[in-house]
């Protein structure tokens, strides 16, 4: 359908052969709606937004060689998920804490990229963090950090020296509040 009031640079249509429906501007494709979910900026599968949600989880906070028995006070999680990139709001507090070993780990809604361009066996996807509240039951009083192995569903918590380096892992089998919010590369 091409607007009646201008020179035909306007432009909304279905296109069978293809299965799409192309939004045109000024003589130039600016989105697209395929079988592959909406295209904006470009045709090609790297331009298609194909997945979006939000919700809620149940994030845990456990040993990666023996998870322990954990009880929690308050423990939720939220994300909104665009394509593969999801952002993550974390708060536990746990009320009881016994028998973790190995990394301090929390879990996260998705599984991370383990493929690239979002991850590559050279690099790993670190996430953007911010923590909110962390008790210094966990940190000593150093800085919380995180890092997210590829195609992992979880997160290894760790408290640096403050310089990003020399990192430990939290302090196990003990209580108190984990708050943070994280933005990582998810598979799919």
């Amino acid at each position: 359908m091409t607007d009646p009031d201008s020179t035909g640079v306007g432009e909304i249509g279905y296109y069978h052969n293809g299965d799409t429906m192309r939004f045109n501007t000024g003589g130039v494709e600016r989105m697209r709606l395929s079988s592959a979910g909406l295209h904006i900026g470009g045709t090609g599968a790297v331009n298609a937004l194909d997945d979006y949600e939000y919700g809620t989880y149940s994030p845990s906070y456990y040993g990666s060689s023996g998870a322990g028995s954990q009880a929690y006070s308050v423990q939720h999680g939220s994300y909104v998920k665009i394509g593969n990139l999801c952002q993550v709001w974390i708060d536990i507090t746990l009320s009881s804490n016994s028998g973790m070993s190995g990394n301090s780990n929390i879990s996260l809604p998705f599984a991370s990229a383990s493929s690239a361009p979002l991850n590559s066996a050279g690099s790993q996807n670190m996430g953007n963090w911010w923590w909110w509240d962390v008790n210094n039951n966990y940190t000593g009083g150093s800085t919380p950090s995180g890092w997210i192995p590829q195609g992992g569903n979880y997160a290894h918590l760790y408290k640096t020296n403050g310089a990003a380096s020399g990192h430990q892992i939290l302090n196990q089998n003990t209580t108190g509040r984990i708050s943070a919010s994280v933005i990582y590369f998810t598979e799919s």
